[in-house]
């Protein structure tokens, strides 16, 4: 990646970027680039695929068990009332 590639992209995202820090971006995406196709050259054969479930881990019933009371959750905040957060109108 040369620095009138970066000038490119820069253009493309419409980004401002000043001439003294192109060298270094160049360097930057240089290192970047590097480490992703080393990445594609890993072997992941032995890997689980993405997303699967590890196969380890402990399993239990899914059970309804003792948690807090609203009042109790509520206690630290700023405003609650009838057990329920109070916060900021967002939305006018």
């Amino acid at each position: 990646m040369d620095e009138a590639q970066i000038r490119k992209i820069a253009k493309l995202a419409r980004l401002e970027v000043a001439e003294e820090d192109l060298p270094r971006l160049a360097g930057d995406l240089r290192r970047i680039l590097g480490y992703v196709e080393r990445l594609q050259q890993a072997d992941l054969s032995e890997l689980p695929s993405p997303g699967a479930p590890p196969e380890t881990g402990a399993k239990r019933e899914d059970e309804v068990r003792p948690s807090f009371t609203p009042e109790e959750a509520t206690a630290n905040a700023p405003a609650a009332e009838d057990g329920a957060f109070l916060v900021p109108r967002v939305i006018g």
